[in-house]
């Protein structure tokens, strides 16, 4: 399985968007600007639809989400989405959180405007949640 979809990644408290940086860095795009793209590949899916997935920038082509650990920035490297380290479970139905594979228990976090998006342990707070707009 390898289904690719182009979308934007909204943070749901804030509406910021998600956006790949120079040097690797992943930023929360302020909601006013255009949002970048991603390309969000499932690569394998459980029986109740949520997908373990890849996201590939498409400002920075050849990179994945990367992983460093929980506590740390949340990176864009190049890769091919076979390290656990690059792939993500994302839940069917647009609104999400976005769980790192190699880190159980462990989701992205919008941190604000112009603020690294970071790996932490889930607590269910709004800026871990996530809305994936198809393009």
């Amino acid at each position: 399985m390898s289904a690719k979809t182009t979308i934007v990644v909204r943070n749901y408290s804030d509406g910021t968007s998600l956006a790949a940086g120079e040097g690797g860095r992943l930023r929360s795009r302020d909601s006013t600007a255009r949002p970048q793209t991603w390309i969000l590949t499932e690569v394998d899916s459980f029986g109740d639809g949520v997908g373990i997935c890849t996201f590939s920038s498409t400002a920075s082509p050849g990179t994945c989400l990367q992983a460093a650990g929980v506590g740390a920035a949340v990176t864009h490297e190049a890769g091919d989405g076979e390290s656990s380290a690059q792939l993500w479970v994302v839940e069917p139905g647009g609104e999400t959180t976005i769980g790192a594979v190699g880190s159980r228990g462990a989701v992205l976090q919008g941190n604000g405007p112009d603020a690294p998006v970071t790996l932490v342990r889930a607590k269910g707070t709004l800026n871990q949640r996530w809305i994936l707009h198809a393009e």
